[in-house]
């Protein structure tokens, strides 16, 4: 179940890239740097896009691991015998 939920999730978020850098020619109006600031911009929000991609499933599969941790926890502690203290006396 967990592992159905991981792909499912790593479906949805992996994919085209939501923003493509268009080059786009330049001219002496502009002084043939537009081109290169509107592409660097691209390339920041696109960068920042990837990151934030990366980050969420970073925060998924923490999430995963400390169900997983907790569902082995809960199993020991159920199997864990009941041991009595050996420093308290058993009579009242």
């Amino acid at each position: 179940m967990r592992m159905l939920i991981a792909t499912l999730l790593l479906a949805a978020t992996t994919g085209a890239a939501g923003a493509y850098c268009v080059s786009v020619p330049d001219d002496q109006s502009s002084a043939y740097v537009r081109n290169g600031l509107n592409k660097t911009i691209c390339l920041n929000d696109e960068l920042a896009e990837t990151t934030a991609t990366k980050n969420w499933q970073v925060e998924i599969n923490t999430a995963i691991g400390q169900l997983d941790r907790r569902f082995v926890t809960d199993k020991l502690d159920t199997i864990k015998p009941v041991l009595p203290d050996p420093l308290k006396p058993s009579w009242p």
